[in-house]
């Protein structure tokens, strides 16, 4: 078997190369007979005139008047349909035999339209025939690709168009409803005008009332107090109405209801000022005669830290600067700032310079 292969394929590869000689041969004669051509072209001195050539030569022969068999158009000089041939000599546009070979003929069967012999892809040769009449389409190509063009960039353009109309009617409703507002809000400033004109023209008269009144303490002491607007409670001083635990502290009121909450024990002596942190919502800071300022949390009822002076305090308040400092005005006249973050004691202290009043009221600028 495997002698046998061996065999079918020499014979085979002997075939192969007999077909190339033969091939090799047909090109030879074509290109032989090609400068034949080319030579009988070339004038002579013959007495014989050319139109005697030119009546013995048949109307098919004349490559002026054919058209590509294949789509029976014109075949040009440029171009994709420009004039070629195949080795059996028969004309074709160059596209239309391109597109016969590799589309419409099998590959093991390619053939010639016209004479059914064999061909393939290299056998089209382009040809340059002085007497041919070909429909020259550079300039048509050159403006239908002009065309093509300029319509491209015409539905483009007109595409945009349809773009920014559209933006237009858009922006066109928004300037419609903007002036229907403006509009609106033009009346609403007139009538609010007239309503004030009218007002402090002939002013009304408001009459106050007591609505209600909480007892706090019996006994007084309720000196000061300060309002959390977080919790809408307010904080105010009282003396401890508990005989155990003599001394001062703090009572909540709740202001949406007036009922009194919680009392809680801060000083052993009277609480002269309470001041809420502005952005520690819980924060509350007092200070009383008891040397002490006190930090308490509202929510857990519990002090956090207490910082003893030498002196009675009188007043309190919070920087407007740094929100871990606050400021406490003595009995002496002197101002001591602190920092809730050093516990050890005061950062630093301001004497009255001679001024020894007390510091009766301190406030946040």
């Amino acid at each position: 078997m495997e002698y046998n292969e061996i065999i079918i394929d020499e014979n085979t590869m002997q075939i192969e190369e007999q077909q190339t000689v033969e091939d090799e041969h047909e090109d030879e004669h074509v290109s032989y007979n090609e400068v034949q051509n080319n030579k009988n072209d070339v004038p002579t001195n013959s007495s014989e005139p050319t139109n005697a050539v030119d009546e013995n030569l048949d109307v098919s022969d004349v490559d002026s008047d054919q058209a590509c068999p294949i789509c029976m158009e014109q075949w040009t000089s440029s171009g994709e349909h420009r004039l070629c041939c195949l080795r059996c000599g028969h004309l074709f546009g160059h596209s239309c035999i391109l597109r016969w070979l590799q589309h419409s003929c099998n590959s093991t069967n390619r053939r010639c339209p016209q004479c059914n012999k064999k061909a393939s892809v290299k056998h089209i040769r382009m040809l340059y025939a002085k007497k041919l009449t070909a429909l020259d389409t550079a300039e048509y190509d050159k403006l239908k690709k002009e065309l093509l063009s300029v319509s491209a960039e015409k539905n483009r353009i007109q595409m945009e168009l349809s773009q920014y109309d559209i933006r237009l009617k858009v922006f066109d409703q928004q300037m419609a409803s903007m002036k229907k507002r403006i509009s609106e809000l033009e009346s609403q400033q007139l009538e609010i005008d007239i309503h004030v004109n009218q007002n402090t023209s002939s002013p009304s008269t408001r009459k106050f009332h007591l609505e209600r009144s909480i007892e706090i303490c019996k006994e007084g002491g309720c000196r000061v107090l300060d309002f959390n607007p977080w919790h809408n409670i307010l904080a105010i001083s009282q003396k401890s109405t508990n005989m155990l635990f003599n001394g001062y502290g703090i009572r909540k009121i709740d202001c949406e209801y007036f009922h009194l909450r919680q009392f809680i024990f801060l000083h052993t002596h009277a609480i002269r000022d309470v001041t809420f942190h502005s952005t520690q919502q819980m924060l509350l800071l007092s200070v009383g005669f008891d040397k002490c300022a006190k930090l308490m949390d509202i929510q857990n009822n519990m002090t956090v830290h207490t910082f003893q002076t030498e002196h009675p305090l009188w007043s309190c308040c919070w920087s407007g600067d740094n929100p871990h400092t606050f400021l406490t005005g003595a009995q002496n006249g002197s101002i001591t700032q602190f920092d809730i973050r050093q516990t050890s004691g005061a950062v630093s202290v301001l004497d009255g310079h001679g001024d020894r009043s007390p510091v009766v009221s301190m406030a946040t600028v």
